[in-house]
Order: C-alpha cells, then sequence, then structure tokens
C-alpha cells in the first residue's frame, strides 16, 4: 500500500465551553502529538481526495477530560470559531512521523505486505495491524480468500522485510 501522505491523528467532536476550546479524541499512540505549540491539520470530513484543503492548526492549550482532550487553538478566540470546526479530522503530514526503533513499524508499512510461510509458500496478504489489549494482531486475508488473525510477535511473525514486501508467518500460526 505504501505510506500514506496523511495520518489521521484525532477529530474535533464539538465546541466546550465559551472561550473556543473544542473536545477531541485522540487517536495517535504518540504521547507528545497533542501539546502546546504542535501543530495538526483539519480536514473536514466530507473530503477525502489527496487534493483536500486543510487548515493548519496550532495547539495554544490542552487539558485532559473523560475519554478526550480539551484543546485550545490559535486564532480560536470564542465559542463561534470553535462550533466551525466540529466534525474535523486532525490529521499530519506522513513526513512530520518520528523514525521508528529498529524492529518497530507504523501500521501503514505492515499493510499489503505478502505473507508467507518458512517455507516461502505465499499465505496472503497483510489487510491491517489491529491493536487489542493483549497485544498487536495482524489481520491477514489468505490466498484462498478467507481471513486470519495472528500474533504479531516474533514468535510468530520471526522476518519483515520491508524493502522485499514480505514477512513470514511460521505454519504453526495458520492452523
Amino acid at each position: 500500500m505504501g505510506r500514506p501522505d496523511w495520518i489521521v491523528v484525532g477529530h474535533v467532536q464539538r465546541a466546550h465551553g465559551l472561550h473556543g476550546e473544542v473536545r477531541v479524541v485522540n487517536d495517535s499512540d504518540n504521547p507528545d502529538r497533542f501539546v502546546k505549540g504542535s501543530v495538526v491539520f483539519c480536514r473536514r470530513r466530507e473530503e477525502v481526495s489527496s487534493a483536500t484543503e486543510r487548515s493548519e492548526l496550532v495547539i495554544a492549550a490542552v487539558r485532559p477530560t473523560t475519554g478526550a482532550l480539551l484543546i485550545s487553538f490559535a486564532g480560536v478566540p470564542d465559542r463561534t470559531a470553535a462550533e466551525a470546526l466540529g466534525g474535523c479530522i486532525l490529521e499530519i503530514p506522513s513526513s512530520s512521523l518520528p523514525v521508528l526503533p529498529e524492529g518497530e513499524y507504523y501500521p501503514f508499512e505492515l499493510a499489503g505486505l505478502h505473507v508467507e510461510d518458512e517455507h516461502g509458500d505465499l499465505l496472503g496478504e497483510v489487510v491491517e495491524l489491529l491493536d487489542t489489549p493483549a497485544q498487536p494482531v495482524l489481520n491477514l486475508r489468505l490466498s484462498d480468500g478467507g481471513m486470519l488473525l495472528v500474533p504479531f510477535t516474533m514468535e510468530a511473525v520471526p522476518t519483515i522485510d520491508l524493502p522485499g514486501g514480505r514477512l513470514v508467518v511460521l505454519r504453526r500460526f495458520v492452523g
């Protein structure tokens, strides 16, 4: 699938209070994504093309609330301006993502990889990486059209070859 141009990091639910705050659901696992001075880009939910208009938002203040963050953006002084942000998808350019340490991967890097067993036999392809409470799990589309969930662990997936566009899942985890 390749690296997308934009990564969704959250979305604005609604305005909060009278002073320009909005309630934001955080879809990022980066604890430093929503901090004072960070920049995110707002895209309207109904606009999905790569040429979509995005408006730059600079975070002025952040405070946690139950299940979300309350964020003030520079240039959003009151409730009326905050209401205009309702429903915005918050994104960042993928080029601004930090480089991950060896052995860690972004989900979009894994999606679309060919899945082979330890003998080199094609099993299918990676659909997505799911983040479950126990551990990350690969959702695979098998060559026969079936679907399979495999734990994304070194024991089950000993080889990840991004340049080669493939990963290896040990046959015993395929069933």
